[in-house]
């Protein structure tokens, strides 16, 4: 029945964290649809989280093509503020790297 793990930062924050995908599907996405957030903005950054889930469950995340679509719809969650892994760096999991401009204007990504 375990879902996450409770953690500590160093700057003294307590977070919950869940790293499984199945878990991720199975009871984080249906909790919060029971349990809307308040505010649009996190309404609208829970939809882009819950349509990345759908597509890693499809497998969208094998392949370099997804992984570009999925950064691509990263990028509108949260503001595009701080992330813990940039482009390029997950980009060069899956060969020679592109520039974050070229990533953007990749039509087979469906942004321009």
């Amino acid at each position: 029945m375990q879902c996450g793990t409770i953690r500590y930062k160093s700057d003294g924050v307590w977070f919950f964290e869940v790293n499984n995908l199945a878990s991720i599907l199975e009871r984080v996405i249906p909790f919060f649809e029971r349990y809307p957030f308040l505010s649009a903005k996190k309404q609208r950054d829970f939809a882009i989280f819950k349509q990345m889930a759908q597509m890693m469950s499809q497998g969208s995340h094998l392949h370099k093509k997804g992984i570009i679509e999925l950064l691509n719809i990263r990028r509108e969650m949260n503001d595009g503020g701080k992330r813990k892994y940039e482009e390029l760096e997950i980009l060069a999991a899956f060969g020679p790297t592109e520039s974050s401009e070229t990533i953007r204007q990749t039509p087979e990504s469906g942004m321009i």
